[in-house]
Parts: C-alpha cells; structure tokens; sequence
C-alpha cells in the first residue's frame, strides 16, 4: 500500500473499510448487486457505527443522497463514493486495501473500472511474521495462507489480465521502482507518474487506533527480511507448513526446503483442517440464522482479534462463541 502510495496519481483511505465484509452479510436476502435503497441505507447506518469507520469522519448514509428514494442501488457504486469519500486530494487512481475483499471479487468485479493488484509471498515467511506479532498460530496462518491463494487463483481464471494482475512480494521489494512502474501500466497510467513524489506518513496509511507493528510499514524496505523465516521457524513448523501449502507454493514458484530434519505432523494438521472447517460452518449457519446481522458480523469480525493465543484455545473460544450466538442476543 505504501509503495503505491508514494505514487503521485494514486491516493487512497487510511483505513480497511471492510464494506463488503459488512454490506454483503445483512443483504443476503436479496439477490444483488442491486438492492432496495432504504435497505441499503439502513446497512449504512449500521456501518457508520461500526469499529470500522470510528472516527473516520464519513456518513455512509450520506454516499445515498444520489439515488432517488424508492430505487434500487447498486452496491459497486456505493463502495466507489465510499472510497473517494475517504481519499485525501485529488487522483488518477484509488486504491482500497482490506484483505477480506479478496472473497468478495465478483460483486466488486462488476464494476467494470475495478482492477484487482494481488499479492502472493512465500507462505512460510507469511507465517514467520504472523506469529512473530502474535496473531495466530503457525498452522493456522498457513490454512488461512492457502485459502487466499485458492481464492487468487479463483481470480486469475475468472478476470482477464487487463483487470487482475499478480506481484510476488519477494520482487516487489527486491525492486520497488519496477513494481511502480508495472502498477502504473496496469492502471492505465503514463510511465512518468511512477517517479516516487510523495513522502509518505502515518495517517496516510493507517488510522491512529490500529496495531503499532503496521508502524513498521513506514520504515526503510529491507530485502534481509524476506528469508529470515530460514532461521526463525522451526524445522517441525516448516515441515507443517510445506505439507499444507506445498503444491500451491510451488505454483508459485516457492521451493519446498531441501533439508529437513523434522516430518510434517499428520495427525495435527488433519485435526487442524477439521477445526478450520468447523468454524466455518458455524460461521455461515450463525449469519443465516441471525435476525441482527451487523452485531453478529461486529462479534464475528472481533473474534478474529481476540481471545486466547494459544492455537487450540483460539479455536475452541471462537467455536464456543459463535456457537452460543442466538438472534437477537448477539452480543
């Protein structure tokens, strides 16, 4: 984000909106992407109190004042106003960042102006950081690793090159003038807008409230860093990691390591494929279920932040919550 930043015709929000994680969820009962404008503005109410938008200073509801009262909206269109809405000046192009977007490609898709920049890195320097600031555990970063990539890959056949285009983080950073250069191509930029002219700060890439580790992003670009996963995990996690995203890593031009001194565990990667799967499943059954769809979205969305660390008590407190999810007592 930050390198597209420093492009001079690129501007974007701070923050991950995170609409269509939010609209999409209390709009299912109607068959998209247009959909009844007073049902819409009251999913934006809902948004504007929402973790997301706090202290953005935006009023979804007010994305709205355009369409005629009693019409149909079409949800591309409010995600686009939403986003100029909450991008500092003026620009040729606007880039959106929440990562959950990814699975919500076809509606976003539907506008035909949409491009889709993804990124792909070595899965085991993926879950090297992950567990490093203390998000997830080693195994459950790879799941969540290749569910991404299955879902790339989605993207890939689906939308032709002029409107999805994949970057190997690895060459981004080795050169990032390039990776400017190819952006601006792809987004139907002059050549000449790549020169990197802004200098970027804080709050143009993150609000205040968000992690401290996202700080990082504002310092210099270390290539050092993309292998230190070599000496960070160990040779037991490695092995778990190769066998759940091998085929896919190697896809991607990702080699499995040469050595190992440890086998992949088997019997806890197919214990962990279970739980993952599980979770999911009471994922979906408690949005279908729930007549108060923003607050279990907020819980739902909460639980992925918090809870305990440890990598079976995190799946356990999220089943046993999700699980006691009732309509109309989501808390």
């Amino acid at each position: 984000m930050r390198l597209l930043l420093e492009v001079d015709a690129i501007s974007g929000p701070p923050l991950e909106t995170h609409f269509f994680d939010f609209a999409l969820p209390l709009l299912a009962a109607h068959r998209g992407p247009y959909y009844p404008r007073d049902d819409v503005a009251r999913v934006m109410d809902a948004y504007a109190r929402s973790y997301w938008l706090d202290g953005s200073g935006v009023d979804p509801r007010g994305l709205l004042d355009a369409v005629t009262p009693g019409s149909a909206v079409w949800l591309p269109y409010v995600f686009r106003k939403l986003v100029e809405s909450l991008a500092s000046g003026d620009a040729l192009a606007l880039v959106e960042k929440t990562p959950q977007h990814l699975w919500s490609w076809p509606v976003a898709a539907l506008d035909n102006s949409v491009k889709f920049v993804l990124f792909v890195r070595d899965p085991r320097a993926v879950v090297e950081s992950t567990v490093r600031v203390g998000w997830e555990d080693s195994l459950e970063a790879a799941l969540r690793w290749r569910e991404a990539q299955r879902e790339i890959v989605r993207v890939q056949k689906a939308l032709t090159p002029a409107h999805a285009r994949l970057f190997r983080y690895e060459d981004v950073v080795s050169d990032p003038q390039s990776f400017r250069v190819a952006v601006c191509e792809f987004l139907g930029l002059e050549r000449e807008h790549a020169a990197c002219r802004h200098v970027i700060r804080s709050h143009d890439l993150f609000l205040g409230r968000e992690e401290p580790v996202k700080q990082q992003a504002l310092g210099a670009i270390d290539a050092s860093r993309l292998s230190q996963w070599k000496t960070h995990l160990a040779d037991d996690e490695t092995a778990d990691i190769e066998a759940v995203c091998g085929p896919l890593m190697e896809a991607f031009g990702y080699q499995r390591a040469s050595k190992r001194s440890a086998k992949p565990d088997v019997s806890r990667i197919r214990t962990a494929l279970r739980v993952h799967a599980e979770v999911a499943r009471i994922r979906r059954d408690a949005l279908r279920a729930s007549g108060d769809h923003h607050r279990l979205l907020s819980t739902m969305l909460a639980l992925q932040y918090k809870g305990p660390k440890g990598y079976w008590d995190s799946f356990r407190y999220r089943m046993s919550r999700l699980r006691s999810m009732k309509p109309g007592a989501v808390t």
